[in-house]
């Protein structure tokens, strides 16, 4: 039986976070700027300094890092941090110093870049919007659905489809939950969770087929009428997935 936790499962496919232990630096040079950490994930306290100039504080830090080829010329500066109301994660120009992009990661800490063309990277956040949907629980919401970030000319946009790679990876993370369909009626939330996640994955690519989730259920867990029970599920909260994907840029994405 594969591994009932969706999110354990999505840790482990997305998210690469710095270890959580005294071993993490303490001491970071990111263009003309130094990053000071303190203490220890998910209590670490950073400052960021320029010289013996302050420019910036942040408590509840999980990750940073220095990225070059993310945004303009000089590298890029990405800092983490963990609230109670979803992950945050921001970028920073370095020269001159001034915040590009804050997203609210929603529930999964982490940070990933990816190769992009020309030399770049993208960076890959993951989008918490579905979690706790229609009354799924936090398991078995598809609560961390990636989505890839690319700055065009200071403008940051959802460029997921580009990268086909991670929609497959999404959709091989979602697949996995469609076999608990019809097995039992505590596992009907795992399996609509799975299907739900395999429909929004789906778009992303640029297909739109309920049939084709439905099929994936009757492929995964052998069973024709749960498929058509739990495809019907999708078919009513459709919708929503449609929207939550025209405006999720926009929504995620802000200075």
């Amino acid at each position: 039986m594969r591994d009932r936790t969706i999110r354990a499962a999505l840790i482990l496919f997305l998210i690469l976070p710095l270890p959580a232990s005294a071993d993490a630096p303490a001491r970071l040079t990111c263009g003309p700027l130094t990053v000071l950490t303190t203490g220890q994930s998910p209590d670490q306290h950073t400052r960021v300094t320029k010289g013996t100039e302050a420019l910036a504080s942040a408590a509840g830090v999980m990750d940073v890092q220095c990225a070059s080829g993310l945004t303009g010329s000089s590298p890029a500066l990405l800092i983490g941090t963990y609230t109670p109301g979803g992950d945050i994660i921001e970028v920073y120009e370095t020269n001159p110093f001034r915040r590009v992009l804050r997203s609210n990661n929603g529930v999964v800490p982490g940070l990933t870049l990816h190769p992009a063309a020309r030399g770049t990277v993208a960076l890959v956040l993951s989008d918490g919007h579905f979690d706790g949907y229609a009354g799924l629980s936090r398991s078995d919401s598809p609560a961390g659905i990636p989505l890839v970030a690319c700055d065009r000319g200071g403008t940051w946009v959802d460029c997921t489809r580009e990268f086909p790679d991670v929609i497959k990876s999404c959709l091989d993370l979602y697949v996995n939950a469609l076999d608990y369909a019809g097995h039992a009626p505590e596992d009907d939330a795992a399996a609509r969770g799975g299907a739900l996640g395999t429909y929004a994955c789906q778009l992303l690519g640029g297909q739109d087929s309920i049939e084709a989730v439905e099929h994936a259920i009757v492929v995964e867990s052998g069973n024709a009428a749960a498929a058509r029970r739990i495809a019907a599920w999708v078919r009513d909260h459709a919708a929503d997935v449609r929207q939550w994907l025209a405006v999720r840029g926009t929504r995620l994405l802000v200075p």
